[in-house]
């Protein structure tokens, strides 16, 4: 199982047997701890969460 972020709309996802699925939107806690939304600049997205 591998855990996904897309990186434009902050939803959390999980692929299992080559199929995605959303799971939910990042935590406003996660954002502050993981800084994702600094990573996916970086990775030159613009993210809208």
């Amino acid at each position: 199982m591998d855990f996904h972020l897309n990186c434009t709309t902050g939803m959390i996802s999980f692929e299992l047997y080559n199929q995605n699925i959303d799971y939910r939107v990042v935590s406003e806690r996660a954002i502050v701890v993981h800084k994702p939304r600094e990573a996916c600049m970086e990775r030159g997205f613009s993210p809208e969460f």
